[in-house]
């Protein structure tokens, strides 16, 4: 039986393209929300000039509250950006001091102590770097992500690829099922 390969096809590409635009433009998505942020302005202050003629109040504060919302959505990458390596690093720093306070135990076996002594500094260090520096953590995460989408991309386009061969090679797409029996 042949299996259509073009749902791979069209995923992998898309996920090699998205991928490669995140890891080698990470600014982008931010540029996404800057121009849907200014959109949302424009047309906010447009129609805010065009209902000071008519002096409707309900337009006029809809239309205030339009371009609250647009610098909202201007703003949003970067809190975003900067509140997940922070709050990643706050999760890591209690982990690392429950680690340490383990690791102070007498009731703890020596070995044990030492290997929670171990990993709670390295939590401990792990938090202080995504506190302190926030927004390189997320571009290098961008980064990442996006490297692992092509990675993923790829894998599905040889998925494709597997079963473009499969189905070349099958004799036919008719399963014969007249001389077939299952044994008791």
């Amino acid at each position: 039986m042949k299996i259509s390969n073009a749902g791979y096809l069209v995923k992998g590409i898309s996920l090699i393209l998205g991928g490669a635009v995140i890891a080698f433009f990470p600014g982008i998505i931010s540029w996404m929300f800057y121009v849907i942020g200014i959109i949302v302005i424009v047309s906010c202050i447009i129609s805010l000039i065009s209902s000071l003629g008519s002096g409707n109040g309900m337009m006029i504060s809809t239309s205030i509250g339009g371009i609250i919302v647009g610098v909202v959505i201007m703003l949003l990458p970067k809190i975003v950006s900067a509140s997940i390596p922070v709050i990643g690093g706050i999760v890591f720093g209690f982990l690392g001091l429950k680690r340490i306070i383990t690791a102070l135990s007498s009731s703890v076996p020596e070995h044990k102590r030492k290997a929670n002594g171990i990993t709670g500094t390295i939590f401990i260090v792990l938090a202080l770097i995504l506190i302190l520096n926030p927004f390189e953590i997320t571009r290098i995460a961008c980064v990442i992500i996006g490297l692992v989408m092509a990675a993923y991309g790829a894998f599905n386009l040889y998925v494709a690829h597997v079963i473009k061969q499969r189905n070349e090679n099958s004799s036919s797409g008719i399963i014969d099922i007249n001389n077939f029996t299952i044994d008791d």
